[in-house]
């Protein structure tokens, strides 16, 4: 699995989607503080009236909540490569177990979602520290709240590629049922995908 490793953060690395989340992380702290602190800046007046003080806390931990939809989008780009391009294949045909590549999927997209975290949590606290004064949160509390949004990320990631792992198979499928279009030897229905996912969903309807 060293190698699969290997291999997935040298991709990672280089990668575009990498860097773009890296400036996402880092520019959502900044705009999040310069808003706070426009804010205070604009409504002194009436924040010291009614005695309001705001400072960092509050922002340092909502990026997490932002995070989460990014590495949606993160995982299904990243993860969905080695299936689009058939690179998944090639790795089982060398000898590696579907074990072991999820297993490296998921420490590859668990560290980018700790990268990303501590590095949205870092730029607030010190950008924070600049314009607002810094926070009153005891080191402790941050470090505690630091690991909760951390396992929480974590265990979002790990859904996120346990959805995906179907994907294969319904490529294959989407797949063959274009080449059956393509040589008229079945219907095309745009709509077929809505229509089952209408009737997948009828449980959940029922139930509700």
């Amino acid at each position: 699995m060293s190698r699969l490793l290997k291999a997935n953060f040298s991709r990672l690395f280089k990668s575009l989607i990498f860097k773009l989340g890296m400036i996402s992380s880092v520019g959502l702290a900044v705009f999040s503080i310069t808003v706070r602190y426009l804010d205070n800046t604009v409504n002194a007046d009436l924040y010291a009236e009614y005695g309001y003080t705001f400072n960092a806390e509050g922002l340092i931990f909502v990026g997490s909540f932002f995070l989460m939809f990014a590495m949606a989008v993160f995982v299904g780009l990243f993860v969905g490569t080695d299936y689009s391009d058939g690179t998944i294949r090639n790795k089982i045909m060398v000898g590696h177990s579907r074990f072991s590549i999820y297993m490296s999927n998921y420490i590859t997209c668990a560290v980018t979602g700790i990268i990303f975290n501590i590095s949205y949590i870092v730029v607030a606290l010190a950008y924070g520290q600049v314009l607002l004064g810094g926070t009153e949160y005891p080191l402790r509390l941050i470090m505690i709240c630091t690991c909760v949004s951390i396992t929480a990320l974590i265990a979002l990631i790990s859904m996120l590629l346990l959805l995906s792992m179907p994907y294969s198979d319904l490529w294959t499928l989407g797949d063959k049922d274009n080449n059956n279009v393509t040589f008229g030897r079945l219907a095309e229905d745009k709509l077929r995908g809505l229509k089952i996912g209408l009737l997948a969903g009828i449980p959940g309807f029922v139930c509700y």
